[in-house]
């Protein structure tokens, strides 16, 4: 868009609405301090819907960040995933939150929708919410000079300023550090979160200040509000928070071993991550843990966790030594339960001292005789008491407060937009589609977002009037927009849908889970040949000539991932030509006035995101135990790993279940999950890896949950529609297997789809075993009786013409040994179920259609003997074979060893990193990134060092950089010695010799003393 048209564009959608920064929280995900001021804000505040979060991405942009973005925030807090929780105990060093929200946060940066310029966005906003300003602060900078009225910025502490002696603050964050305080002397509308941190701020920060701040405690029950009325049992105390030196965990233990040398018996328990103790300090503790029957430590307890550890201790400890506001002590009073707490945490300051016992946090002495003193019954009913009379804050008076303070110096204007931030978004998503879709579609699609509880009867209403007097697509948008109140359709939208300079391919449309539901079927395809031959039935409409398909195999299948021959076709001149074709002789003569096929955009994006399950497939054909780990790490990671993860995963890998151990260590790499572009999608792989690498269970319904889905199923309104797997299950988890969405998609009646989709839940493990939905299900799919299909005639037949009966191939001898020792004594019918169960659970049934109706002509025999079905079935998954690629092509290969003078010297020689070329044109070495341009190469050199694609304006900034002559080295160390350049720790090949050989001058260190001098103090 041009300037004009981008500022009108950006207004439409952000005039008058709110913007919340969440960069560090997409940064460094957490459950604690900052973040959960953040979710407790999100979770009540009043006009989320008309909120719009965003990143920086530099000091004149912002990433603007689709809604689902405060979803992802209250499931890191909410839902715990079991699957994740495992793989965290497996791998305590992986540094994440077990739950589907932390991996969509942490790849957030991924799904950008817009954009925007920051002046434009700091005109037109309402306010600009700040809960955790950034250290990245080239955009506060800018925000502090230009708009500092529309800053609305909460104020923590000033910890690195007042209490450095406690961080280990490096000299590039100490100039963030300048910047910041300099930043909040220039905002209008600082608030706090005590009288404590308001009082340093006016008295050290920014003297004489005389300006009104508002004070707005977090609130103290974040875990619940409750009284107790007796005194527990147990003799533990609990310490909550980080083990770090502030939180003097080591005064801490030396305290309770004094009272537990004494004669008193006290228990404690450390609730939290362990931090940066020093060295000496962090194996005392470790060997403490070990030591002490009275001593134990929780490690990252969740709110459910955490809160059941405070409820039933005698009292909890807050030793530390400084602190912001500090909200575990008044969490626990907020539970009813005292507190040892130190005398200078501001958020008890502001509160009268009932139920804690306050002390110097430097008197050791004291601690031993609070923690003495709460070993009487007596003491700590007496504390109880008085914490009922006690006014805590509730996190709904934190938000209520904010929402007082931004009502008063930025009012709402009359003239605020009608439609919520997403249904602008869904707006856009429908007109970008304008020269696509058909009439009644595009219609359907912007009432839909424009008035998501709009009647059929409405929509067939405005479709009759467009049908009677031939509106074209334009006309559709044009006498909409005009029809409805104003202001609902903005104008700047319309505009630019009309002028085809609508940019929407940060988007996802609602069709978003069906288009991966098909690419998924698609990349499923057992066999390559026939991969290829559905590539150009499905997306070209035709069938490939003899020629074409040779072209288009590669010499060996795990030479390439399949997603490059798909994505080749979804962007070749053909595909865009029949899809083109395809609108015209959709639409009435003259409705077009051109064709503009949008929907590819999103195609590669929903096939995008299936990459790491394409390349999981892909790593799995490999042979070579080194060659997979390689060729996994660089599919996955975009690197290579380091040399402690190739002696560690070699160990592994020579095993099946350990190469799945490999790649779940990869899936769940920060390096990995920076790439994501679903985070669903992403856990439902984790969970399937996770489960074949021996570390999870299938999750199931139960036969009553089973049963409600079902009855929901069934009663849907608008039966025509294709059936939706996901009505069955609440949040859309159908795994990879692609062959039931076939499946179901091919049935012409509602009933029999979910007949398939209830058989196949049970089959595949995801539901138990119901003998009513069974006998229902084969009633449903019309099996005629005493007509057996051909599965079912089987049940009788040899192990080895079962298995080619239900998976196409032989028995393998592992498999023929499961059935015979393990399937000793049970009947034929029940070991061939338990066969059809396993291709189930494998996804490598040649027809689960026939498969599933056996099981519904089986249903007593299945509900009989389920407990051995079962027990064989997950024997048979254990020894299911490893599947290696298929040569297509005579490959020339070079002797494995060469041998002379009688000696094999290649026997023992191990294979050497291979930097050639990637097969899917990746690299893994600097001198290859060198060897690209243009546009090529700074995208690539975004994805080896930040491990991201790159953003619009950082591309165009660094093309810039090139065109003005600076060289590709310039921009290689400006990306790898950027703040989230060296967040990332790239492992791509020669980069760190790179920078070691032209180290960084110190000119930044004068630089921020210069700005230390200047601030006032």
């Amino acid at each position: 868009m041009s300037g004009n048209n981008a500022r009108a564009f950006a207004k439409a959608l952000l005039d008058g609405r709110f913007l919340i920064n969440v960069n560090n929280f997409v940064a460094w995900p957490a459950r604690t301090g900052i973040q959960r001021v953040c979710y407790e804000f999100c979770t009540r505040w009043p006009h989320i819907g008309n909120t719009v979060p965003f990143v920086e991405l530099g000091p004149d942009r912002i990433g603007i960040l689709t809604p689902d973005v405060f979803e992802d925030i209250r499931n890191m807090f909410e839902h715990d995933d079991p699957v994740l929780r495992r793989v965290q105990a497996e791998s305590p060093t992986l540094g994440m939150e077990p739950n589907v929200g932390w991996l969509g946060l942490i790849s957030a940066k991924n799904r950008i929708a817009f954009e925007v310029d920051a002046d434009i966005a700091l005109d037109v906003c309402r306010a600009v919410i700040s809960l955790e300003e950034s250290l990245n602060l080239d955009f506060y900078s800018f925000a502090a000079r230009y708009r500092p009225e529309k800053i609305f910025n909460l104020c923590h502490d000033f910890l690195s300023w007042t209490h450095a002696q406690h961080f280990n603050i490096k000299w590039d964050h100490a100039d963030n550090v300048v910047i910041s305080l300099e930043n909040r002397r220039r905002y209008r509308n600082n608030f706090f979160t005590s009288t404590a941190m308001r009082e340093q701020y006016i008295t050290r920060i920014n003297r004489g200040d005389g300006r009104d701040y508002y004070v707005i405690p977090p609130g103290a029950d974040g875990l619940g509000r409750s009284y107790r009325q007796q005194v527990p049992v147990s003799d533990e105390f609990v310490v909550v928070g980080t083990l770090e030196p502030r939180k003097q965990p080591i005064q801490i233990l030396e305290a309770f071993e004094r009272v537990n040398s004494d004669g008193h018996i006290a228990s404690l328990c450390f609730a939290g991550r362990m931090g940066w103790l020093a060295a000496e300090d962090r194996r005392r503790l470790l060997k403490a843990f070990e030591t002490y029957p009275w001593l134990r430590w929780v490690d990252g307890p969740d709110d459910e966790a955490l809160r059941s550890l405070m409820q039933n201790s005698r009292a909890t400890i807050y030793l530390s030594l400084a602190e912001g506001f500090g909200s575990p002590p008044v969490e626990s009073l907020a539970l009813g339960v005292p507190c040892i707490v130190s005398a200078v945490i501001p958020s008890v300051l502001d509160m009268p001292a009932n139920g804690q016992v306050r002390i110097k946090p430097e008197d050791g002495a004291a601690l031993v005789d609070a923690v003495r003193g709460l070993l009487d019954d007596a003491s700590v009913l007496t504390l109880q008491k008085e914490i009922e009379t006690l006014p805590l804050p509730r996190w709904q008076g934190f938000v209520d407060g904010i929402v007082a303070m931004i009502e008063e110096r930025a009012p709402l204007r009359d003239d605020q937009q009608p439609l919520s931030y997403a249904q602008s978004l869904s707006l856009l998503c429908a007109l970008g589609q304008m020269r696509e879709i058909s009439r009644d579609r595009l219609i359907k699609a912007i009432l839909k977002a424009v008035k998501p509880d709009v009647g059929w009867i409405q929509v067939a209403r405005v479709q009759d009037e467009a049908r009677a007097v031939g509106w074209t697509n334009v006309d559709v948008v044009l006498n909409l927009a005009a029809q409805m109140p104003a202001g609902t359709m903005p104008a700047a939208f319309v505009q630019a849908a009309v002028q085809s300079n609508l940019a929407v391919q940060g988007l996802r449309p609602d069709h978003w889970r069906s288009l991966q539901s098909w690419f998924r079927g698609l990349l499923r395809e057992p066999e390559y040949r026939l991969y290829v031959g559905r590539i150009f039935s499905d997306l070209h409409g035709r069938s490939a000539d003899a020629a074409e398909l040779e072209a288009q195999l590669p010499d060996s299948e795990m030479s390439q991932t399949r997603l490059r021959a798909l994505m080749e076709a979804l962007g070749s001149k053909e595909y865009a030509t029949r899809q083109a074709h395809l609108a015209q002789e959709r639409a009435p003569d003259g409705y077009f006035d051109r064709v503009e096929v949008q929907s590819t955009v999103w195609m590669k994006g929903a096939l995008t995101s299936l990459a790491n399950e394409v390349a999981v497939d892909r790593a799995l054909l490999i042979e070579d135990d080194f060659s997979f780990i390689e060729t996994a790490s660089l599919d996955l990671m975009a690197q290579l790993p380091s040399q402690e993860q190739v002696l560690l995963w070699r160990g592994w890998a020579s095993t099946q279940q350990g190469r799945y151990r490999v790649l779940l260590g990869m899936l769940t790499s920060r390096a990995c999950l920076l790439k994501v572009i679903d985070a669903q999608v992403h856990l439902e792989l984790v969970h399937d890896v996770a489960r074949r690498a021996g570390l999870a269970s299938r999750q199931k319904m139960t036969a009553l949950q089973l049963a409600g889905h079902v009855v929901r199923a069934l009663s849907s309104s608008v039966s025509s529609e294709p059936f939706d797997l996901g009505m069955l299950i609440d949040d859309g988890d159908v795994g990879r297997d692609g062959g039931i969405g076939r499946l179901i998609e091919r049935q012409d009646k509602r009933d029999q789809a979910v007949a398939f989709a209830t058989l196949w839940l049970m089959a595949s493990g995801r539901a138990e075993w119901n003998e009513a939905l069974l006998n229902w299900a084969g009633a449903q799919l019309n099996s005629p009786a005493g007509d057996k299909s051909s599965l079912t005639l089987l049940l009788t037949a040899s192990s080895t013409e079962q298995f080619r009966a239900a998976f196409g191939r032989s028995a393998t001898s592992e498999e023929l040994l499961v059935l015979s020792e393990q399937g000793e004594g049970l009947d034929v019918r029940v070991k061939r179920l338990a066969v059809l169960v396993t291709g189930a659970r494998l996804g490598e049934l040649a027809d689960i259609s026939e498969a599933l109706r056996t099981v519904a002509d089986e249903a007593a025999m299945v509900v009989a003997e389920v407990e051995a079905i079962e027990r064989l079935s997950v024997a048979l998954e254990a020894a299911a074979p490893r599947r290696f690629g298929q040569v297509f092509r005579t490959v020339r290969s070079e002797p494995d060893a060469c041998v002379e003078n009688g000696k094999d010297e290649g026997a023992a020689k191990v294979p050497d990193v291979q930097l050639q070329a990637h097969a899917d044109g990746d690299i893994s070495s600097l001198e290859q990134l060198f060897a690209l341009d243009g546009e090529d190469f700074v995208r690539r050199a975004y994805k080896k060092i930040l491990l991201r694609e790159a953003d619009g304006g950082g591309l165009a900034t660094y093309l810039n950089l090139l065109r003005s002559g600076k060289g590709k080295p310039a921009v290689v160390r400006s990306l790898a010695l950027s703040e989230e350049g060296r967040s990332k720790g790239s492992q791509l090949f020669g980069l760190q010799p790179f920078l070691d050989s032209t180290p960084d001058r110190p000119a930044k260190r004068k630089k921020g003393w210069k700005r230390l001098f200047r601030l006032k103090l």
